[in-house]
């Protein structure tokens, strides 16, 4: 849609609070993360259990932790490796949990996100990410580099992102630590400030 305005395009993103960069990582737990609203379709979590229940096949301990506003139906899940804490209202928590997680997946797909909030928080914190390969997220996420890129029209590729990023977690969240300065740079309030 864009590439049809025919002018340039001056991308200003919203600037991530410092505190993120500042998670302290719990090496001995292993958890997919989901933040968020989970009660809105759009935001994905439906496709995020299925594929889940797939990614536990291969990886048992594995557990995904959803943090937003509690939803009765995924209390349900709890026995099938889904736990849910609810809302989180200290950034600091939020910061330790993204920086505990193994991978954190936006599997939002309809309406495409023109910025992955969730996501840029996670990279300063210094996780690895999965999210859709459309609107802005295809601008924070470096497919193999800092994370994976997933199909929204094919739900079986949000799986097979998920798996690669368990696999090469530790390459992915080296390639991350490096860059978080850049992170911390560009996703700053100052320098959202200064391109308004």
């Amino acid at each position: 849609y864009l590439a049809g305005v025919n002018k340039e395009i001056i991308v200003a993103p919203p600037g991530v609070e410092p505190v993120m960069a500042e998670g302290q990582r719990n090496k001995k737990l292993s958890y997919l993360l989901f933040v968020g609203k989970p009660q809105l379709k759009s935001k994905g979590l439906d496709l995020l259990v299925k594929a889940f229940s797939d990614i536990r096949s291969r990886w048992p301990e594995m557990e995904l932790v959803v943090i937003g506003h509690k939803r009765k139906v995924y209390s349900e899940l709890a026995e099938n490796g889904v736990r849910h804490i609810g809302y989180v209202s200290s950034r600091r928590e939020l910061a330790d949990w993204y920086a505990s997680a193994s991978v954190t997946i936006m599997p939002s797909t309809n309406p495409p996100a023109s910025f992955g909030m969730v996501l840029a928080e996670a990279l300063l914190a210094g996780c690895p990410v999965v999210g859709p390969n459309r609107g802005g997220i295809p601008g924070l996420i470096e497919d193999g580099l800092n994370g994976y890129l997933f199909s929204p029209e094919d739900g079986n590729t949000l799986s097979r992102a998920i798996e690669r990023a368990i696999k090469n977690k530790n390459a992915l969240r080296r390639y991350i630590l490096k860059r978080r300065k850049h992170y911390q740079e560009q996703y700053n309030w100052d320098r959202t400030a200064e391109i308004v």
